[in-house]
């Protein structure tokens, strides 16, 4: 993973026309090359002549997935993570110094896109008979190897997806239960301070669905060879759906409900305060300073009651519908696109 992401920050930090272009630097880059390579491969075996148009946009957002994946990947890892790893004073969540105990470790994280790429080539060989009657991709040829290579960094790009997924996860379950929490209330994100942990887990989410790119592709080399109604194929699609969705919502699920415990001692402690105030001002033996006190802890604990205890906002909750719909979306434009072109 090391070796990994350090390649792709290289990449990132490219400079395109002498500026910062992340995107740019590896769609130059990674996806230019690739598109370059299964071009020159249709134009070779003239299969853009017996593949329609519907198959051909397919094959490139395969493709596509590769760059976008790698893009995705290092805005994970840099931007994201590094932002949330920072232990300011006024943070919500007061992170140790050896971030390492809250998250996945090296070898760990190794080990689970190791074996996830393996499974990955193992089922591309298994099925190479499919794609061959889509593609025409023979054994022996360089196009046969080239495919291996991409094959490979499929299963290392949507592995390391899942990683990130479970990474997010582990992450902030460990920082709720094991570092200081703190619930800001005026913040400027309007939702206690943790807009934080809502950008990293739909990074995270928007990670792992780069791998839903490719199922407009897979479903084409299913349907090659008259297997339209291959149902296992339809319920991974199910299954990607939902782990992109548990990908957001459990790490905001554990902040909530962490969230909700600190408010309910909060507001009880807020609550007592304010009725022991009261009794003062209605015996008549309250002074200056308890009515102003009363004021100010009035008005703090009406407005701590109107936080939400949800750590995402509307932006992000935007981001994610059209993400998780995305496998559905991928499988119904496959029957549909062909029929209408």
């Amino acid at each position: 993973m090391k070796i990994l992401l350090r390649v792709l920050d290289r990449i990132a930090r490219t400079k395109i026309l002498g500026r910062d272009r992340p995107y740019g630097a590896f769609f130059l880059l990674v996806g230019i090359p690739w598109y370059g390579l299964f071009t020159a491969f249709l134009i070779e075996h003239r299969r853009w002549v017996t593949m329609n148009v519907v198959e051909l946009i397919f094959f490139y957002l395969a493709l596509t997935s590769l760059w976008v994946g790698m893009a995705m990947i290092r805005r994970y890892y840099f931007p994201l993570l590094e932002a949330f790893k920072k232990t300011e004073p006024t943070s919500t969540l007061r992170l140790p110094e050896d971030f390492r105990t809250l998250v996945i470790g090296e070898r760990e994280a190794d080990t689970i896109v190791g074996l996830w790429t393996l499974v990955v080539m193992g089922a591309y060989l298994i099925d190479f008979p499919y794609i061959r009657a889509t593609v025409g991709i023979a054994q022996g040829y360089v196009a046969y190897y080239v495919t291996l290579l991409g094959v490979l960094l499929m299963g290392a790009i949507t592995g390391v997806g899942f990683l990130v997924a479970l990474n997010t996860g582990r992450l902030v379950k460990n920082a709720c239960g094991q570092c200081k929490f703190v619930i800001h209330i005026y913040d400027v994100d309007d939702i206690g301070g943790l807009s934080a942990v809502g950008t990293l887990a739909i990074g995270s989410t928007l990670t792992l669905a780069t791998g839903t790119l490719y199922i407009p592709a897979l479903l084409t080399s299913v349907k090659a060879v008259g297997r339209v109604h291959f149902a296992p194929i339809y319920v991974v699609i199910g299954i990607f759906s939902t782990l992109i969705l548990l990908s957001f919502t459990y790490p905001n699920y554990v902040v909530h409900k962490r969230m909700q415990a600190i408010a309910t001692r909060d507001l009880e402690r807020l609550s007592r305060s304010l009725s022991s105030l009261s009794e003062k001002i209605l015996s008549g033996t309250a002074d200056k300073e308890n009515l102003t006190t009363y004021d100010a802890t009035r008005t703090y604990y009406l407005d701590y009651k109107s936080v939400r205890l949800y750590p995402f906002d509307l932006r992000i909750i935007l981001e994610l519908i059209p993400t998780v719909l995305l496998p559905v979306i991928w499988a119904v434009l496959q029957v549909i696109l062909p029929r209408i072109m």
